[in-house]
């Protein structure tokens, strides 16, 4: 692949070149091998060649298209950096967090999507 193909697609992935299409966003929900579920989230200009793309990446893996959705919950996670752990947990009581954990000095509080809208 040329360096003005590749320049090409990074651009229009980030919306830089208008070249008539649009793109669009699409999930793909597939069970891989031990069962494990994968939401495979896609950003493409041809869903059908998408689709053909993930369909043999998955297959080569030993996965294959099949409902996964219900194996997973949408979360937001925000991190603090200038935060304590009792700050946080107080935060978190008062604003109905789900967890609040601590790595590496940061806070991570998880909470439903809805709640971080």
């Amino acid at each position: 692949m040329t360096k003005v193909a590749i320049d090409g697609a990074i651009d229009r992935g980030l919306g830089l070149h208008s070249t008539g299409s649009n793109l669009e966003k699409t999930i793909y929900e597939a069970i891989g091998p031990g069962g494990v579920g994968l939401m495979i989230e896609c950003i493409t200009d041809k869903k059908a060649r998408s689709v053909g793309v993930v369909k043999d990446i998955l297959r080569k893996n030993g996965a294959s298209f099949a409902p996964s959705a219900f194996m997973f919950d949408r979360k937001g996670i925000i991190n603090i950096e200038q935060m304590t752990m009792e700050e946080a947990l107080d935060f978190g009581i008062s604003a109905g967090v789900e967890d609040v954990s601590e790595e590496d000095g940061q806070v991570q509080v998880s909470t439903s999507r809805r709640q971080l809208m």
